[in-house]
């Protein structure tokens, strides 16, 4: 039996579900079940606040005259540009569910990702107000010379006549030694026919290519009278540094038409998913398409495009018109790949390949870039690479070069789908978390077979027989599913801590009832003590199969006021599975203590591990599954990587030692609080 069981080492655990997670059984209403070790947990996770909790910002006016927004500028065009590295590692305010309903105090997951999303919304304002300032009228200017000229398709560019994508071939693919991304360089050919091209080129000529202007030059024509000391001497430095990076000339065109053309052949190069570690809208991003925005760029002698890396294009709703379900959805979107595509051949001019570059720096502390790999021009040819690949378009020596270049946009998705693109299969939620709905059209979206994904729900407790089959089939209907293969019951009471033995076994009768109509695969219980178990022991003619319970380091010795029991649970053949596994609701400092304490990240040291890591192979190592939460993609990916390594037996024994943190969110650190309920009303009540 699994109960006797005290390490499991690698060879000893089961894997069933296709994303890999081991299993473990537990006892189902016909039999036995597998369960995952691990889950994502979804308490204080909202996945439609980037469709429905929009903040609407106004633009402001670009202030240029106004000494306060001039001091400021470069603070915060450093903040909308800049793509900073996350220093920390999660909030651990509200990082786990804990033991008793959230205080109000707390910021809730729906709070955070709103934030998320009003900072995305900011940035993409301040950005967009820049712009009417500098490349809007711009590009306005080129689409109205270009419409006087009647178009595209009057210079023999047919766009809705699709070329056949056979033509096409990929010439090469590498990686970067220097590379962040797992994305190699694509090179293919054939993406543009040459007749194509050469109307590009004839056409853009005739619309008249331009330098494109930017802001700073904006600043110095409008603002040179108000500059103080020093201010005008730095700002004509940064303008002539920018201008002498990129010496192109360009046309800006919009074109959906040409969005698709591209999509269409490009799609299956590109990653479906992206993960985004940098900036604060950081997790897992899906593809979209091509964002409907082309530079035509013309590079003649002497000019070039010194080295850089590409700045990520960021939108408040989805401007890809050729995805009618989608089309100006709100969301996070940003653009993490360049398409470069090329119109002419070397053979009319010379000079102009992409170069790969990495930095070398002196002694002197001076910078040269030295050439990792390059990518010669050549008529239709197309190189696909991430925006961060430190890059330069080399200067043509003689003639001309033209190219034309995009980007791809892609949207962040929600805590599941992260979750899942990441191998975990088992989603952990309830009626109390209001996120149902979600985490139903989540896994709706992702199209999975229904064998192949595992959902827990949870009901109230202190419910009748009735309400509790309405209260269940609620979930299956927000769900959007015909069963959930483990419902629980929340809380041994209602969530005001009023309960009774009877109203207990009345709600656990009713549950039994409602599974075995096969609405469940399994049932079982959340937050119950000794005693509360055994007043559903009583009546139970279905195994109670689970006893969700906060569990974590600092606790493996705890008393049993503080565990709930968790031998017995054990002796009783209910598998105790840990919530809060990294001790979220614990208060300062324990609530960094699994993720950055002196025993957790000495022990990870000696594995190559973090701290977290070591927190949750604890638990898993001993049979215990996990549902550690957390909507960043990285953190995910880091809890889920727990199962290539076994804890040795001293470590065991140290962790299991260990004294903090104790129990988080009970009346005290020795007390969970889940047995102290209607205490002394019930040692008089007859059952």
């Amino acid at each position: 039996m699994f109960f006797a069981l005290v390490l499991l080492s690698l060879g000893q655990l089961g894997t069933a579900l296709p994303g890999g997670i081991p299993v473990v059984p537990i006892k189902g209403v016909q039999g036995p079940v597998d369960f995952p070790l691990l889950g994502i947990g979804t308490w204080q996770y909202n996945n439609t606040v980037a469709k429905t909790s929009r903040v609407v910002w106004q633009p402001l006016p670009l202030r240029v005259h106004d000494p306060q927004f001039r001091a400021g500028f470069q603070q915060n065009m450093a903040v909308v540009v800049a793509e900073l590295p996350v220093k920390q590692r999660r909030s651990v305010v509200f990082a786990e569910e804990p033991s008793s309903p959230p205080p109000s105090s707390i910021l809730s997951e729906q709070a955070r990702l709103q934030r998320m999303m009003q900072r995305h919304e900011m940035s993409v304002s301040a950005t967009r107000q820049q712009n009417l300032e500098t490349i809007v009228p711009f590009a306005r200017d080129c689409q109205k010379r270009l419409d006087s000229l009647h178009g595209w398709e009057s210079h023999g560019i047919h766009l809705k006549q699709q070329e056949a994508t056979e033509a096409m071939k990929v010439v090469e693919q590498f990686v970067l030694a220097t590379s962040n991304s797992q994305f190699p360089v694509t090179v293919l050919d054939g993406v543009l026919h040459e007749d194509m091209c050469r109307a590009f080129i004839d056409v853009h000529e005739k619309v008249g290519f331009a330098r494109p202007p930017s802001l700073l030059e904006h600043l110095v024509e409008t603002s040179m009278e108000d500059f103080e000391d020093g201010e005008e001497e730095d700002l004509l430095v940064k303008l002539a540094y920018e201008q002498a990076k990129n010496t192109s000339e360009l046309v800006q065109i919009e074109s959906s038409d040409f969005a698709d053309y591209l999509w269409e052949k490009l799609e299956h190069y590109l990653p479906e998913r992206h993960q985004n570690d940098r900036g604060f809208a950081t997790g897992v991003y899906e593809k979209c398409g091509v964002i409907p925005v082309f530079r035509f760029m013309r590079y003649q002698k002497g000019q070039g495009f010194k080295a850089h890396r590409d700045p990520s294009r960021s939108y408040v709703e989805n401007p890809v018109k050729s995805s009618a379900s989608t089309h100006g959805e709100p969301g996070i979107y940003k653009s993490f790949f360049t398409i470069a595509l090329y119109l002419n051949d070397p053979a009319v001019f010379e000079g102009g390949k992409l170069n790969f570059v990495k930095v070398q720096v002196d002694q002197s502390g001076s910078k040269e870039y030295e050439s990792q790999a390059s990518v010669c021009p050549a008529v239709g040819r197309c190189a696909l690479f991430a925006h961060d690949e430190l890059h330069e378009g080399g200067g043509v020596q003689s003639g001309t070069k033209y190219m034309c270049q995009c980007d791809v946009l892609y949207k962040w998705v929600d805590t599941v789908i992260s979750a899942f693109s990441l191998g975990y299969r088992h989603v952990d939620t309830a009626a109390i978390y209001q996120n149902q709905k979600g985490v139903g059209a989540a896994l709706a979206e992702m199209k999975m077979e229904r064998d192949e994904f595992f959902v827990t729900s949870k009901i109230p407790g202190g419910l009748n027989a009735s309400a509790t089959a309405a209260a269940a089939d609620a979930c299956l209907e927000e769900l959007g599913l015909k069963f959930v293969d483990l419902m629980l019951i929340h809380f041994p009471a209602d969530f005001g801590k009023n309960g009774s033995a009877k109203e207990r076994q009345t709600e656990w009768t009713a549950l039994e009832n409602w599974a075995k109509s096969g609405k469940a695969r399994a049932i079982g219980v959340s937050h119950y003590c000794r005693r509360q178990l055994d007043d559903v022991l009583k009546v139970a003619t279905v195994p109670v199969a689970v006893n969700q319970v906060q569990y974590h380091v600092g606790m493996g010795t705890a008393p049993t006021t503080s565990t709930d029991d968790r031998d017995y649970m054990r002796a009783k053949g209910v598998l105790y599975q840990s919530f809060s596994p990294l001790c979220g609701p614990c208060n300062p400092p324990d609530n960094t203590e699994l993720l950055n304490g002196t025993l957790i990240t000495g022990i990870g040291a000696r594995y190559n591990k973090t701290g977290p890591q070591v927190a949750l192979r604890w638990l898993v190592q001993q049979g215990i599954p996990v549902i550690p939460k957390s909507h960043v993609a990285a953190h995910q990916k880091e809890n889920a990587d727990i199962f290539d390594f076994n804890l040795q037996a001293q470590d065991m024994a140290i962790l299991t030692a260990a004294k903090r943190p104790a129990v988080g969110g009970g009346p005290s650190p020795q007390d969970s609080g889940d047995c102290g309920i209607l205490e002394e009303e019930e040692k008089v009540m007859v059952v």
